[in-house]
């Protein structure tokens, strides 16, 4: 039986056209997928969302707030708690973008992987998303996460919230 050829073939063959890609002389193009992240990440609905967490549970972070010095903070479990449930708001958002976006998740991070590593950059030049990376990474920190809770409870104790 012959085999059909071209296009149609190979769309029954895997299971459908992947229009994202497109196979050119046997490479794969690339696609930015970081981006439309960015831009995801700049959107109004992201970052209500994480603001109404930071103002739902600033006040448990209200006794760090007022240590003079690091060495007077207590880190307790609840901290730690909140941070991994607004890691799960972010990464669940972060999973959705993507899907939305017909990429996968290793295909978001190896590039996310080569700008903080600046590859594909003349030398001595940071990657054109470096600076987005950073950014991504430092905002999952528990660090960050920690500072950003205790600066919120000063500025409700203070009035500001």
């Amino acid at each position: 039986m012959p085999r059909a050829e071209g296009k149609e073939a190979d769309e029954a063959e895997h299971g459908g056209s992947d229009e994202e890609e497109e196979v050119v002389g046997g490479e794969v193009d690339w696609k930015d997928r970081i981006e439309p992240a960015i831009k995801f990440f700049d959107g109004k609905d992201l970052n209500g969302m994480l603001d109404d967490f930071v103002q739902e549970h600033k006040h448990e972070f209200e006794e760090a707030a007022e240590a003079k010095t690091d060495e007077e903070v207590e880190h307790k479990l609840v901290y730690t708690d909140l941070h991994a449930r607004y890691l799960r708001i972010f990464e669940t958002e972060l999973d959705q973008f993507l899907e939305g976006e017909g990429c996968s998740s290793a295909e978001f991070y190896a590039q996310c992987k080569d700008a903080i590593e600046d590859n594909y950059t003349a030398l001595f030049e940071e990657h054109q998303h470096h600076w987005f990376v950073d950014a991504l990474l430092a905002s999952m920190s528990y660090e960050h996460f920690f500072e950003m809770m205790t600066k919120a409870a000063r500025e409700w104790e203070g009035g500001g919230g």
